[in-house]
């Protein structure tokens, strides 16, 4: 989805109801992370079994005398990403500041107040992809499984940015 922002502008805010929103979006991002994870490595163990099985039915074949093309085994669920460390530095910044009043530009406020990241998209993609819908299937079994003759070993997604 496109963010459309206001014009970027600087406004006064209280700097305690300021703090306090973050908090509570780190809160809610941090609990995300961590339900994520539990249905990442769900999904994921569900991946490698079937994979393994896979793997196990040739050797099978092998062992037989059937001679046949290896198919490959790939991995593709994206690993869950946590930004913990964005909201703490903001929270920290914050919390060290005598000001009680604090100036933040339109793209400020919607990071703070909104939750409105520019890694927003991402994060959606990587980890709330896992909330509320774990143990997805496709047609080739779980969720990031596939299997294919010939090419390159299996890869994992990307990497775990958490603190």
């Amino acid at each position: 989805m496109r963010n459309l922002r206001l014009p970027d502008r600087e406004m006064t805010y209280d700097k305690n109801e300021v703090l306090d929103k973050l908090e509570k979006n780190m809160v809610q991002h941090v609990a995300e992370y961590e339900e994520a994870c539990k249905n990442y490595r769900d999904e994921a163990l569900a991946a490698v079994e079937v994979g393994m099985q896979r793997l196990m039915d040739q050797i099978t074949g092998l062992k037989e005398g059937e001679v046949m093309e290896l198919a490959a085994v790939y991995f593709s669920l994206p690993v869950p990403v946590s930004y913990e460390r964005v909201y703490d530095q903001a929270i920290k910044m914050l919390q060290m500041t005598t000001q009680k009043e604090i100036r933040l530009s339109s793209a400020e406020f919607a990071c703070y107040i909104l939750d409105e990241w520019d890694w927003r998209d991402e994060y959606l993609t990587s980890t709330l992809s896992y909330t509320g819908s774990s143990g997805a299937t496709g047609p080739t079994g779980p969720r990031g499984v596939t299997g294919s003759t010939g090419g390159p070993e299996g890869s994992i997604g990307r990497q775990n940015v958490k603190k």
